[in-house]
C-alpha cells in the first residue's frame, strides 16, 4: 500500500523532507496577495521581497488557500492520504482539503484518505507530519495511524512572540488597539494558539529578552515539561532571539530537543520581521 502526506505550506516542510520507503509527499501552496501582486508560498519565494511589498501597500492584503484541485492531485498519488493543514479559523485549506477528498473518493472509493486540522501553523504542522512517516514506518494500518496522529496533534502547543502588528491589524486577525500600543510603546506580544485555532495575546511586554523568557515560562503552563520531545522554534529574520529562546529552553526543560528553522511564506506574512514562533 502507498502512502501520501500532504501539507499546505504552512508547514513550512522542505521539498526534500525525508520520508520512509512506501511514502511521498506533496506541499499544497498558498497564495499571497499584496495589492496587485501574488506571492506563492514555495520554495522560490523571496520573503523579504513579500514584506516589502507589504509595507509599501497600505490596505489589507490576502491569503488564499490551496485549491481544491491540488490536494486532490496529491490524494490521486497513493492508497492511504494523511493532509495536514492550517488552522481551519485563519484559512480555508482545511475545507479545501476536505472538498478535494469527496471529489477523489468519488472517483476511487477505495482509497483511504484523512485530513488533520492542525488548529496551529508552523513548526507544530512540521512536527505532526514527521510523527506521520514515523507512525507509517512502523507499519501501522491506516486507521491506526490516523487515530494515533489525531492524538498527537491534539498535544500539539504554539506559542509566538512578534513586534510588528502591520498585517494582522490589516487582515482583522488582531485588535488595532494591541498593535498601537506595541509600535509606539516598542512593545512585543506574547500570545498562543487558542485550543479553537483563533490567535490570543497573553501579554505584552517591554525588551526582547522579557519577552522571550516570558514566552518560555508559558510553556511549562500549556504542557508538562515531562512530556515534551521536538520543540521548533522559528524566526522571520531574528536568529538571535530564536538561539536565545533555544538555549533557555534546554536549559529549562532537560527533555526538550530544540531546533531552529527559519519561517516561510505565509508565517512570515503574518508573524513578520523578527517575529518568533514556536511549536511544541
Amino acid at each position: 500500500m502507498s502512502w501520501m502526506i500532504v501539507a499546505d505550506s504552512a508547514a513550512d516542510l522542505p521539498l526534500d523532507f525525508p520520508v520512509a520507503n512506501g511514502v511521498s509527499h506533496a506541499l499544497a501552496t498558498i497564495i499571497m496577495t499584496i495589492g496587485d501582486r501574488e506571492f506563492r508560498d514555495d520554495a522560490y519565494l523571496d520573503i523579504a521581497e513579500m514584506l516589502d511589498a507589504a509595507d509599501a501597500y497600505p490596505d489589507a492584503s490576502s491569503s488564499a488557500c490551496p485549491s481544491v484541485e491540488e490536494w486532490a492531485t496529491a490524494f490521486r498519488k497513493a492508497d492511504n492520504s494523511i493532509a495536514i493543514t492550517v488552522s481551519s479559523t485563519v484559512s480555508g485549506s482545511y475545507n479545501s482539503a476536505l472538498v478535494a477528498k469527496g471529489l477523489v473518493l468519488e472517483e476511487t472509493p477505495e482509497k483511504n484518505i484523512h485530513i488533520v486540522d492542525s488548529i496551529s501553523t508552523c513548526g507544530a504542522l512540521t512536527l505532526t507530519a514527521r510523527k506521520t512517516n514515523e507512525l507509517i514506518a512502523e507499519g501501522l494500518s491506516f486507521e491506526e495511524v490516523k487515530e494515533k496522529i489525531s492524538t498527537y496533534n491534539d498535544s500539539m502547543r504554539t506559542l509566538f512572540t512578534l513586534s510588528s502588528f502591520d498585517n494582522l491589524i490589516k487582515n482583522g486577525r488582531i485588535g488595532k488597539l494591541v498593535g498601537f500600543a506595541a509600535g509606539i510603546l516598542k512593545i512585543r506580544a506574547v500570545g498562543r494558539g487558542t485550543e479553537q485555532g483563533e490567535l490570543g495575546v497573553m501579554h505584552k511586554l517591554r525588551g526582547e529578552e522579557n519577552a522571550y523568557t516570558k514566552l518560555v515560562d508559558e510553556m511549562a503552563n500549556l504542557k508538562d515539561p515531562e512530556t515534551y520531545g521536538p520543540v521548533i522554534v522559528a524566526h522571520c529574520f531574528n536568529e538571535n532571539g530564536a538561539l536565545f529562546i533555544k538555549n533557555l529552553i534546554e536549559e529549562r526543560y532537560p527533555k526538550a530537543v530544540v531546533e531552529i528553522r527559519t519561517t516561510g511564506g505565509m508565517n512570515s506574512f503574518y508573524a513578520y520581521r523578527s517575529g518568533i514562533i514556536v511549536g511544541f
